[in-house]
């Protein structure tokens, strides 16, 4: 258990910081995901694929190099893809002038679920 004194100073940066991480749809647990269908930006393509079983994403912008960058996103298996890991390989993508593969791998409740059948 943290003393008083911490806990005071995490809901005062929570509460200073949340502007930010809403704006910026922060994987904060104040801020709520949302499932929409995705619309790459102007210049981009997007598709989903399967190779050899698993499931990718791929961005792909206007004249891209040769170049790719395989993209594993965060969420411990228990957050599947969404529009944060998305704007995340967007700016790869931009950035890096490449095609950007993002891995969709299975939640554990995927997997879970699996195990039942």
């Amino acid at each position: 258990m943290i003393s008083l004194l911490a806990a005071i100073a995490r809901a005062a940066i929570g509460i200073y910081t949340y502007p930010y991480r809403k704006k910026f749809a922060s994987l904060s647990r104040s801020v709520t995901l949302k499932n929409s269908p995705y619309v790459p930006p102007e210049g981009f393509t997007f598709a989903k694929e399967v190779h050899g079983g698993v499931q990718v994403e791929k961005l792909t912008p206007q004249g891209a190099a040769n170049g790719i960058i395989l993209q594993f996103h965060g969420g411990g298996h228990t957050t599947p893809m969404n529009d944060i890991y998305r704007k995340a390989a967007e700016r790869l993508a931009e950035n890096c002038n490449c095609i950007v593969y993002s891995i969709d791998h299975r939640t554990d409740a995927d997997l879970t679920y699996a195990r039942q059948e």
